[in-house]
């Protein structure tokens, strides 16, 4: 009887091995499929100022929390709530061996602003998106972009003190009688901040005195010379109405005689 050659049972034993991948290739297929991802989970456990002090649009912002073992080595990704839409924040980190992460990112917004946490799902790991956290947002207003409640023989502008040019400037002034103006704060500010003094338009002899009041009592009384810029920081947290005023002078009631708070603003959250 003749043997068989040995390209035929090469030839058989190619078939059978392609009938055996056929059969084998849609179970191995359908089991992949079927595996599911891991789930996955963010927590935010930390949202504060880097710097001390209240979170301020445009300085950072740390966030950091916890992740569930399956996201180890995953990004981070940072959200914002913006109206009703979550908005990215540039900025993003790996999650720890220790299922831990955290970043800082630039604040920006204003009052309440919420944040949140998100990871991308991949063909094993679930997405995850946090709870999302809120902290207040200040920032810094000029006095003479708000509105006023009341005032008199009182200007915006671009005033000099002591040789130096101040665009957003309040001055208040002598005709027959002292200026004065009064400001809404809502109960929403922390900081006033001002460089204050005489304009350079007087002459360098004379002298005027301003006074800041708080919900109606005086808080800060201060005498300014001519040629001499004077710092003025004045904490206003939860007050309602900021008056200023320009009480005395050395030229009387009737001259032309000033108080500039120059570049004058407020740190709120409005």
């Amino acid at each position: 009887m003749p043997q068989p050659t040995a390209a035929p049972r090469r030839r058989a034993l190619l078939a059978f091995a392609t009938v055996v991948a056929l059969l084998v290739t849609p179970f191995a297929a359908t089991s992949a499929a079927a595996a599911p991802r891991a789930a996955a989970s963010l927590s935010i456990t930390k949202i504060r100022p880097v710097n001390a002090g209240p979170l301020v649009a445009g300085e950072k912002l740390k966030i950091a929390g916890t992740a569930s073992g399956s996201l180890v080595g995953h990004w981070v990704k940072v959200q914002r709530l913006v109206g009703k839409k979550w908005v990215p924040v540039t900025g993003a980190v790996k999650v720890t061996r220790k299922k831990t992460f955290g970043l800082a990112v630039k604040a920006s917004g204003k009052g309440a602003t919420s944040y949140r946490v998100v990871t991308a799902p991949t063909p094993k790991v679930q997405g995850a998106v946090s709870k999302p956290r809120t902290i207040s947002t200040y920032r810094w207003l000029y006095l003479a972009d708000l509105p006023t409640k009341d005032a008199d023989n009182a200007h915006t502008g671009a005033y000099s003190v002591n040789g130096r040019r101040y665009a957003q400037s309040i001055e208040l002034y002598e005709n027959y009688g002292y200026g004065y103006v009064s400001y809404d704060l809502k109960r929403k500010c922390v900081k006033l901040a001002s460089a204050a003094g005489v304009s350079d338009d007087n002459d360098i002899s004379v002298w005027s005195t301003g006074e800041i009041s708080l919900d109606g009592q005086p808080a800060l009384t201060q005498t300014y010379h001519a040629g001499t810029t004077y710092t003025v920081r004045q904490d206003v947290t939860d007050v309602l109405q900021l008056d200023l005023a320009m009480v005395d002078s050395s030229d009387g009631r009737f001259f032309a005689t000033d108080v500039v708070y120059g570049n004058a603003r407020v740190l709120c959250r409005f």
